[in-house]
């Protein structure tokens, strides 16, 4: 552990290298032809199309398309991910962690591997906003998939 780096860097750079290798997918398959990189991205978020009911029922062509829009972020415990009144343009799968949804001051409701918070995507409705605070209690690993990507 290095004390000039800020604790989060420290702890995204040593997860991604601990549950990538080192590796970023998307450096590496950025020349590959579309197809293959459909089929990686695919295996990458297996987990995360079988688990989700709307997408594992969705085609093969659907889930294809989706797993390659997706963003894996992490956060710190701590880490606001949403005040309320915030806009919202993505949904949130949570693939490990803790977060915490407060209202005025009152908690709501607490966020495990398998739960899903953020904006529900209507097609033409962008924008909304956060109704409450989301925050993560523990080191957090999300799916994201904004609404410019659908």
């Amino acid at each position: 552990f290095c004390p000039d780096v800020p604790i989060k860097q420290w702890y995204q750079r040593r997860v991604r290298g601990f549950t990538t290798k080192g590796v970023v997918a998307r450096e590496i398959m950025e020349g590959w032809p579309k197809a293959l990189r459909e089929d990686c991205y695919l295996y990458i978020h297996d987990l995360l199309l079988k688990r989700w009911p709307v997408l594992k029922e969705a085609s093969i062509g659907c889930q294809r398309a989706l797993s390659e829009r997706l963003d894996r972020i992490i956060q710190c415990p701590g880490d606001t991910i949403y005040h309320a009144g915030d806009c919202v343009g993505e949904i949130y799968f949570v693939v490990r962690g803790h977060i915490k949804v407060m209202k005025n001051d009152r908690l709501i409701g607490i966020l495990t591997s398998g739960d899903i918070f953020g904006e529900n995507f209507w097609p033409t409705r962008t924008g909304r906003k956060s109704k409450a605070d989301v925050q993560a209690l523990t080191y957090c690993e999300f799916e994201v998939l904004t609404h410019k990507n659908l």
